[in-house]
């Protein structure tokens, strides 16, 4: 006697049934295998985001919120900090880069990053990975273009505090020619969506994000120099120019610091500009929390580690995670509920069969493990399609999250847990079946096969 012939001669009987308890299982399944793809996949590449920035700079604020701002180009900027600490930090023994940010306008929600050459020829954003071009050549950078940036940019300031306080401002001359263009460096997705190229013009708008009251720079458009290789970074997202462009751009005035300095720290030497943030690579991690308090102490500035921030947030967001793999496991127990029921109804219909299996020398055992092992089939197959569902629906959406985030889920890898949650779904079958076959398995032979009329 062949049973598994008569399982799926069973299953057959009752397609309806058996194909709407095996979706109730591929749901569940799928489900659960998504949310785990997604937390796993998201953690990863959140984590693997922060590997090239050890340390950030920024103004005091939420550490969290200066790391999403400078790590993955989200949130707003909490402020401006002194091109002095930049130059004291730049100098400092125990670190071996310091690249200085500064955030303020976008284009087409693209936020654009002014920065230094130092950040394509030495920054590596993951160990041994720096900013790769994929066409064009890297910004021409000056320091001392930059200077004279900062200049230019308080003497706005300063004229514009004057007319606020209603005093006549004397026309301020003119400002030296920049040394470079208005030159761009932009992320491969920014590229693919925005259709910019080399040698194309671009204008960029205020603002961090895109608003229909936000002021366009019409007067000073940026030219595409450069286009990157994909990094599935938040890189791609982003537009790179070069920092003393944006100190000439009208609305980057440099007003005061956003913390008085201690008295300690004060002296003759004015503050030449400031930046949005900076990040930092240590020599060695020994000398880590010692330049982490020394920063933290200051009553201008803030450190913060984004490992250490990114594990916070998953923290936080752990009993959503939770919640939904709950919701999960939730689908297959109904499912499980479904099957018995369903098995259990058709039990009326199969007495007969039953009885003639035993009467042709079918023992118990053998009736018992014909039902069990249908509703371990159905589980079984439920689970499998539902394991192959949730890979693709986490495919599908990598697009979407591709062009939201600037990174993909590994959406194809298998990861260990699924084979539990695998081995749960046939437990479960098993012990949905475990009744209708303990049913069956009494059934009395006699009474089920005397005539029905």
């Amino acid at each position: 006697m062949n049973l598994v012939k008569i399982v799926i001669k069973n299953m057959r009987q009752r397609a309806l049934a058996t194909w709407l308890t095996g979706a109730s299982v591929m749901l569940g399944v799928a489900l659960a295998v998504a949310i785990l793809l997604i937390k796993l996949g998201v953690q990863q590449r959140f984590e693997q985001g922060t590997l090239g920035y050890e340390m950030v700079v920024g103004a005091k604020g939420s550490p969290l919120q200066l790391v999403l701002n400078v790590v993955y180009n989200l949130d707003i900027s909490l402020g401006n900090i002194s091109w002095k600490l930049f130059e004291q930090l730049r100098n400092d023994k125990r670190i071996k880069l310091a690249v200085p940010f500064s955030v303020g306008d976008n284009y087409k929600g693209f936020r654009i990053v002014g920065t230094t050459d130092a950040f394509f020829k030495d920054f590596e954003f993951e160990p041994g990975r720096k900013p790769e071009l994929a066409a064009g050549r890297i910004f021409n950078f000056s320091e001392d273009a930059l200077k004279s940036a900062f200049q230019e940019a308080a003497e706005r300031a300063r004229e514009r505090e004057a007319k606020e306080r209603g005093e006549e401002v004397k026309p301020a001359p003119e400002p030296a020619p920049v040394e470079h263009p208005f030159e761009a460096v932009v992320g491969s997705t920014v590229a693919e969506q925005t259709s910019l190229a080399v040698g194309q013009k671009f204008i960029a708008a205020h603002g961090v994000q895109p608003s229909a009251e936000a002021k366009e720079h019409t007067e000073n458009p940026w030219t595409v120099v450069g286009i990157l290789k994909p990094t599935h970074t938040a890189v791609d997202r982003a537009i790179y120019i070069n920092l003393d462009s944006f100190y000439h751009i009208e609305g980057h005035e440099l007003r005061g610091p956003t913390a008085p300095e201690k008295s300690e720290e004060k002296d003759n030497d004015p503050d030449p500009g400031q930046v949005s943030s900076i990040v930092l690579k240590l020599r060695s991690p020994i000398t880590a929390f010692g330049l982490y308090r020394e920063i933290n102490d200051r009553e201008d500035a803030m450190a913060a580690f984004p490992a250490a921030e990114i594990r916070k947030l998953f923290d936080i967001v752990g009993n959503i995670d939770r919640l939904l793999l709950a919701q999960a496991i939730l689908i297959l127990i109904v499912a499980g509920v479904a099957i018995a029921v369903s098995i259990y109804n058709s039990m009326s219909e199969r007495r007969r069969e039953i009885a003639i299996l035993r009467a042709l020398g079918a023992r118990r055992a053998t009736i018992f493990s014909i039902v069990l092992l249908e509703a371990v089939t159905i589980c079984l197959f439920g689970a499998a399609a539902g394991l192959v569902g949730g890979h693709l629906v986490v495919g599908l959406a990598n697009g979407a999250l591709y062009k939201a985030s600037g990174f993909v889920i590994p959406a194809f890898h298998i990861q260990p847990l699924e084979w539990y949650i695998l081995a749960v779904a046939v437990i479960l079958g098993a012990v949905a079946g475990l009744g209708p076959a303990v049913g069956a398995y009494r059934t009395d032979v006699a009474k089920n096969l005397a005539p029905t009329s």
